[in-house]
């Protein structure tokens, strides 16, 4: 039987100084028929020369560039990785995280020649300033309701945990409009297709906390907020009924309470995008069908009342009702 090939694919930005122990993870994987497939965003430190320098030594290590014509980010950076992936299997990974040695071994065994589209796996946190091992990304990863608890971080993975047959994830791209949350709406327009995977609870992903790490707050940048209250939207207005009460609960209550963190940080103008998305998600959630007005309307005003008299918290008030 032929040795399956694995395309892992990396978008790039700045990461010089720590990217090396990314590739060498790769080098140490078990499974040795793999393609490493680096796109570039446009990194202006040395990460470009310090990759040149594994593709020289190594031929499965392949640099590109993010076309120039396509948006900057990671988004675009990995469309343009599984367009040229020439594997039969597909794994994502972040230029600063890492990959266990038996991960592909352990995945591909799992999925080879039966229906199942993909695999997940356990994710370890590690803090890079002491290399203590922080906690599982997230407490499980199998469930019985897959889209429901992804979508409400009961269970949760992120971008390299999978590792996905090529035939399948290929029908699928990043949206690149999007600057967060791009990871949490592609699964969940890839669960929304009720797919059949496999999950495992071993650890073989590795995510790092370093002082590098783009930022992951969802408040520091107007884009950002849009992106993720965009994923949340549009959950509203695709899923619908398909979701369970308690998950639309749960999605319009993480809308709520970023409207209310704005106002309480005094973000004004933030606090207004926020609005409007609670808004325009409260026509498809159906505990505000009766009460709609009476509820946007008080949450309006907190916005003036706490600028002129910083008070107001009354008005922040989520949904009376009993869960």
């Amino acid at each position: 039987m032929t040795t399956p090939l694995v395309s892992i694919i990396i978008p790039v930005y700045n990461r010089a100084s720590i990217i090396s122990r990314t590739l060498d993870s790769l080098i140490e994987l078990e499974h040795s028929n793999w393609e490493c497939i680096l796109v570039d965003d446009g990194s202006t430190d040395d990460s470009v020369e310090v990759i040149k320098s594994y593709v020289a030594k190594d031929q499965r290590f392949k640099l590109t560039k993010r076309p120039s014509q396509r948006p900057k980010g990671a988004n675009a950076c990995r469309n343009t990785g599984l367009e040229m992936a020439q594997g039969d299997y597909i794994n994502f990974l972040d230029s600063d995280d890492t990959l266990h040695p038996e991960k592909l071994t352990v995945q591909i065994d799992a999925i080879h020649n039966t229906p199942y589209q993909f695999s997940v796996c356990q994710t370890m946190v590690i803090d890079d300033a002491t290399g203590e091992e922080l906690g599982l990304r997230a407490s499980l990863v199998r469930s019985a309701q897959p889209l429901d608890d992804y979508i409400t971080f009961k269970s949760f993975w992120t971008v390299h945990p999978p590792l996905y047959k090529a035939s399948f994830i290929k029908k699928y791209r990043f949206d690149e409009t999007l600057q967060q949350s791009q990871e949490y709406e592609l699964t969940i327009r890839i669960l929304k297709d009720k797919p059949v995977f496999h999950t495992t609870e071993l650890v073989l992903a590795y995510l790092h906390f370093h002082s590098q790490r783009m930022s992951s707050s969802v408040t520091n940048q107007s884009s950002k907020i849009i992106s993720n209250l965009e994923v949340r939207l549009n959950c509203f207005k695709t899923l619908g009924k398909e979701l369970l009460p308690q998950t639309q609960d749960d999605l319009y209550e993480y809308i709520f309470e970023y409207y209310k963190k704005l106002i309480l940080l005094k973000e004004w103008s933030k606090a207004w995008i926020v609005y409007k998305y609670l808004v325009r998600c409260s026509r498809f959630y159906f505990r505000l069908k009766r009460k709609r007005t009476k509820y946007l309307t008080r949450w309006f005003l907190a916005i003036p009342s706490y600028y002129i008299s910083h008070k107001g918290v009354r008005f922040l008030r989520y949904i009376e009702y009993s869960r």
